[in-house]
């Protein structure tokens, strides 16, 4: 658990005990503990706080009394506070401020066993765990600028060091931006559904050698594929008739398994880079395979027979479409590959 875990349950704690009227915050109903602790009393409160600060929830008279919002329906019926993350990224940092909100975050967050606590920490300590030096800086000045944007917050009183704490927003920030653009790149590619460079499946089929061929057909049709941009993706856990996410990625869909089966298979082997994105609706985790292309290794070839498919096999994507290619398409790759190679002129198969 991280703390956006941790406000992700007490916002929904909160969701389901609001009643219309509204409703007091019980922080002993929330961690369902009948004696909760101090420390555990102030994470369910810090977590009320930045739950008011990006207003899911809403206090018309003092902290402790949550009156009912549109955002608490939402959550009530199922939302996700990830569904506002994109919002939280997007201001620009400079290299300063994106240090030291890293750092803050980073070191911050202490987890227990049913919560997350916020510790407050020096500005000038984190300097020095950078390496900054603080004669002629402001730590200060920084920290206020990382709070104008909502990441941070800040005790300053004259005498006292300036003591930081991130906030939720900050912890997005900071954690979750590369997440956050996939998930807006995801939704992107599912509304455009299948292309030259992009492919989806409901899930992997391993462990055979059909299935291997068929696999490393797939992969070597996107390296192999002449098309603009470099990134090639094959997309995993989406239906392909309703183009819902209907599958969360197999826990087995490794990079190695895969890299295994492609220097068995192709020739010669495209590399590969496999990472996993949490769906945007929070219900499964989306397996993303990004294919890459040499221009000077084109066309890649199966290595080996399996099923239908036989050493030797070129494939390229011809829209959704995997098909050998044509003579052109063929004299199109073999002229790349061997300008690519400082070759100059083309060869013939």
């Amino acid at each position: 658990m991280d703390y956006t875990d941790w406000v992700q349950h007490v916002a929904r704690a909160i969701a389901s005990r609001t009643a219309s009227s509204g409703w007091v915050v019980n922080a002993a109903e929330i961690l369902g503990d009948t004696e909760p602790t101090d420390e555990a009393i102030l994470a369910v409160f810090d977590a009320v706080q930045d739950l008011m600060a990006i207003g899911v929830i809403e206090s018309r008279t003092n902290q402790n009394f949550i009156a009912d919002t549109q955002r608490l329906r939402a959550i009530r019926a199922g939302a996700l506070l990830t569904e506002m993350w994109p919002h939280f990224v997007e201001p620009w940092l400079d290299d300063w401020q994106l240090a030291f909100l890293g750092r803050l975050v980073a070191v911050s967050q202490e987890p227990r066993v049913d919560f997350i606590v916020l510790a407050w920490l020096e500005a000038e300590a984190l300097y020095s765990d950078l390496g900054w030096p603080v004669e002629g800086h402001d730590p200060l000045n920084l920290a206020q600028s990382l709070e104008r944007l909502g990441f941070i917050e800040v005790r300053a009183t004259l005498g006292d060091p300036a003591l930081v704490r991130p906030t939720y927003r900050g912890i997005v920030r900071a954690t979750k931006k590369v997440l956050t653009e996939w998930q807006r790149r995801l939704a992107g590619m599912v509304e455009e559904w299948e292309t030259t460079t992009v492919e989806f499946k409901r899930e992997l089929d391993l462990g055979t050698v059909s299935k291997n061929v068929e696999f490393t057909r797939d992969v070597i049709a996107l390296a192999t594929t002449k098309a603009s941009g470099r990134e090639r993706h094959l997309i995993l856990g989406y239906d392909p008739k309703s183009h819902e996410f209907t599958r969360s990625a197999e826990p087995d869909a490794a990079q190695d398994v895969m890299e295994d089966i492609l220097n068995e298979y192709a020739d010669p082997v495209p590399g590969i880079h496999y990472f996993t994105v949490e769906h945007q609706s929070g219900t499964g985790i989306v397996g993303v395979l990004e294919v890459c292309r040499d221009a000077a290794q084109v066309p890649y070839r199966l290595r080996r027979d399996g099923g239908k498919r036989h050493a030797g096999d070129v494939f390229v994507r011809h829209g959704s479409h995997i098909e050998p290619p044509t003579q052109a398409e063929r004299d199109s790759l073999l002229a790349e590959s061997a300008l690519a190679r400082g070759e100059g002129a083309a060869h013939n198969e």
